[in-house]
């Protein structure tokens, strides 16, 4: 294996890694915070 086609490896099993352990804590963050304010705003009509 070259040492271009390991280093791509590397960095993709790496990338799906951090995707696996940070993913569902950023992605429930992120719809929390979006429906947050919209909730609010629905409520103070």
């Amino acid at each position: 294996m070259s040492q271009r086609s390991h280093f791509w490896i590397r960095i993709v099993g790496l990338a799906l890694i951090l995707a696996a352990e940070f993913g569902p804590k950023l992605w429930s963050s992120a719809q929390a915070a979006t429906s947050g304010p919209i909730e609010t705003a629905a409520e103070t009509r």
